[in-house]
């Protein structure tokens, strides 16, 4: 015997609609959402058309991000092959946040996330943060090429913009800029060198062996393939005289 859903489908059996019925969470058929009466038999109201499966809108709790605090710390995380550390680690957080996670939402946030990165920064340790390189400061020849680098970008602009008559003027500033930053990086060129060659001086001082082998390069190696006679025959030919024994006349 077929028995017909409410959606369509037909079933074999009673049996078959149960099963699509729960699967399908289908609305169940006039028969069975009729509301009896006082008396037996009576409905007491005629159900509607039933309304079309259809998503309904659903809104999800909005925290407040602001009142959650993150803890950016770096922690030493083991490698995740490492299961007996990450599970005595899960049950160790699971049994002390079933004690403290109480009140609102934004409060368990909270407390499960400051709760677990303490007891990891614990128990792992944390990274340690690089420590930024000194930063750079210009000496006042350094700076002083920078202003004057700066005058001869200004210098440009205004010629270009200039007449003919002021273009004679604005040249010859142009070119005193150029003539003092040429001798100040001459002068800046010339602290380095001889910085460097105090370095280098202190370096050979301290170690000379290490120095040296730093400047020639690490040690070779490799394999002859000449024999003897043939690199004996070579120096022969190549600085002997053999008529060297021979009296010449001037």
């Amino acid at each position: 015997m077929t028995k017909q859903c409410t959606c369509g489908k037909v079933c074999k059996n009673i049996h078959g609609l149960k099963i699509h019925r729960a699967r399908m969470k289908c609305p169940l058929g006039a028969e069975a959402t009729q509301r009896t009466g006082v008396t037996p038999g009576e409905t007491q109201e005629v159900p509607g058309p039933e309304s079309p499966h259809s998503a309904q809108n659903l809104q999800v709790l909005q925290t407040n991000s602001s009142s959650i605090k993150s803890d950016r710390r770096r922690i030493k995380w083991p490698a995740a092959s490492m299961n007996s550390f990450w599970q005595e680690f899960d049950n160790d957080v699971d049994q002390i946040l079933e004690g403290m996670a109480k009140g609102e939402a934004d409060k368990k946030l909270q407390v499960m996330t400051t709760t677990i990165v303490n007891i990891a920064a614990e128990r792992f340790g944390e990274v340690e943060k690089k420590s930024s390189g000194t930063a750079y400061s210009m000496n006042k020849r350094a700076v002083r090429i920078h202003n004057i680098r700066q005058e001869m970008k200004v210098l440009k602009s205004q010629y270009k913009a200039a007449g003919q008559e002021e273009r004679t003027g604005l040249a010859q500033l142009m070119c005193i800029l150029r003539k003092n930053i040429r001798v100040l990086r001459r002068a800046e060129w010339h602290r380095r060198r001889r910085r460097e060659r105090a370095r280098k001086r202190a370096a050979f001082i301290a170690n000379p062996f290490k120095f040296t082998k730093d400047l020639l390069g690490q040690k070779r190696s490799g394999k002859l393939a000449s024999s003897q006679e043939n690199i004996d025959q070579h120096l022969k030919q190549t600085y002997s005289d053999p008529a060297r024994e021979q009296e010449r006349r001037v």
